[in-house]
């Protein structure tokens, strides 16, 4: 097999240069990994944020109800002092059921 040296120049180095850019690919496609895995942290805590607001507002309301219904000064002063404020229920009267609007 005598080749020409420029054909074998020519070779070796497409040969390195393929072996070059499956290293960087495998490097990009490590760094890939690492974002993605950063980005599905993130959104799973915005969505356990989401979750664990719904039951504060819930829990806020439950003892805000129970403050007004049983005239609990101490429990009003205590949602005071965490910055929630006891306003009169201003939901809409639902009818009662069976009854036709």
């Amino acid at each position: 097999m005598s080749g020409s040296p420029a054909l074998r120049v020519i070779s070796v180095g497409l040969g390195v240069l393929s072996v070059v850019l499956i290293m960087v690919n495998a490097g990009l496609l490590w760094a890939n990994q690492s974002v993605e895995a950063e980005v599905a942290n993130r959104q799973r805590f915005i969505n356990q944020t989401a979750q664990l607001s719904r039951v504060n507002n819930a829990l806020a309301r439950a003892l805000g109800n129970s403050a007004e219904n049983n005239k609990d000064s101490r429990l009003s002063e205590l949602l005071v002092q965490q910055g929630i404020t006891l306003a009169p229920d201003t939901s809409p009267d639902l009818p009662a059921a069976g009854a036709l609007p």
